[in-house]
């Protein structure tokens, strides 16, 4: 999937999937500085991702891998590395787990679509996980972005009603972080 970059060639946290933080030694002082900078990576992600629910993110270091999941109360880590010499099968298989979930299980919400006004008269509605959806889709500034809402009726999930937003009340942007070498995968 290839996404536009924008114009002051800074990093979009729009499309990111999952978070990887990556030291080269196993100091604990590392050790804090990577899961830091990974759980201000996963705040950017939720700030800017208004239709995620949560985030994964890897944080791996000289011979260990640590796995995070965040949402917006909270950020969890597995309680043990899995050591990468010993271990070689569980980290693949992590990766490969990771690597191959739906959208969905990426947490993303799939009651929330991307409106997009292509031509003036054409509503065009898309998940933000759709490869044809680009940056300047979102606007100038992706809390500018509006929204179709799905509402279940109280008796299914599957019946309902798609509802438009106009414009973003409030926002968590108003937190300043600095995030440093992450990389979006």
């Amino acid at each position: 999937m290839t996404l536009s970059q924008p114009e002051d060639d800074s990093p979009s946290w729009i499309r990111v999937n999952i978070l990887v933080a990556m030291w080269q030694k196993n100091s604990s002082i590392q050790y804090d500085e990577g899961s830091t900078r990974l759980c201000r990576g996963v705040q950017a992600v939720l700030q800017t991702q208004l239709d995620r629910h949560f985030v994964f993110g890897l944080l791996l270091k000289q011979c260990g891998l640590r796995v995070f999941y965040g949402n917006r109360s909270g950020l969890l880590a597995t309680d043990s590395w899995i050591d990468v010499r010993t271990q070689h099968v569980k980290f693949i298989q992590v990766v490969l787990a990771i690597s191959s979930l739906p959208p969905r299980h990426l947490g993303w919400d799939q009651n929330m679509k991307l409106y997009l006004n292509p031509h003036p008269g054409v509503r065009e509605f898309r998940y933000t996980t759709d490869p044809n959806v680009q940056l300047k889709d979102y606007g100038p500034n992706p809390s500018d972005a509006q929204w179709a809402i799905f509402v279940p009726d109280r008796y299914t999930s599957i019946m309902g009603k798609w509802y438009l937003t106009i414009r973003l009340i409030t926002t968590f942007e108003s937190e300043a972080t600095e995030v440093g070498p992450i990389t979006m995968g």
